[in-house]
């Protein structure tokens, strides 16, 4: 079914979205309306995030993803990579999310960093 909607009277709503086969991510702070278009759409059938990348709103044009993971600039805040790493970590154990998540490696590797 198809949608018409709007971001901030902005029209490219793929700039503030990303959506795959397993997850969509909607940029954190948007407006309730534009976050619940997703939600109703897309409500049993794959899990809609509220995220932002390096604190930047156009979250569509800075990560590329599928179902098999999420590759994201190294500009990502550990802030960011732990809201996607702890959503995708409790939809795989759920059985939703199969895919090996790239931002968990990520996390993982900073925190052997660390140590």
């Amino acid at each position: 079914m198809a949608t018409r909607l709007q971001f901030e009277n902005n029209c490219e709503v793929g700039t503030f979205s990303k959506l795959t086969n397993a997850y969509c991510l909607v940029v954190i702070g948007s407006s309730e309306n534009f976050y619940s278009v997703f939600e109703a759409e897309l409500a049993g059938v794959i899990p809609v995030v509220k995220t932002s990348i390096s604190g930047i709103r156009v979250i569509g044009h800075l990560c590329a993803g599928n179902k098999n993971g999420l590759l994201l600039p190294h500009t990502t805040t550990d802030q960011d990579v732990y809201i996607i790493f702890i959503w995708s970590e409790s939809k795989r154990k759920k059985g939703r999310g199969k895919g090996k998540y790239n931002t968990s490696s990520n996390l993982k590797r900073k925190e052997k960093k660390k140590r």
